[in-house]
């Protein structure tokens, strides 16, 4: 069986880019990851991304976490993700 939510809030708030700035991936289980990167001005920038499969075809679905609060944030964050499945 699939684990899910294994991404708590403290883990996606203290998020960080990996080495010199590159992108990292953080899996929250059932094929949603939080993309974790530096944007302009060495801001880090996170977005959710769902990858899943149809009819044999590999589908990735991307959205920005940007103004999201910490009391809601993976529930409304996991929302769209899982109404596809």
């Amino acid at each position: 069986m699939r684990t899910v939510y294994r991404l708590t809030i403290n883990k996606v708030k203290n998020a960080k880019s990996g080495p010199e700035g590159r992108t990292v991936l953080l899996c929250d289980g059932g094929g949603l990851w939080l993309q974790v990167g530096l944007g302009k001005g060495k801001q880090v920038t996170k977005s959710w991304i769902f990858r899943y499969a149809a009819a044999g075809i590999v589908v990735s679905a991307k959205w920005d976490s940007a103004h999201s609060t910490p009391s809601g944030l993976l529930r409304r964050e996991r929302w769209p993700a899982r109404r596809v499945c």
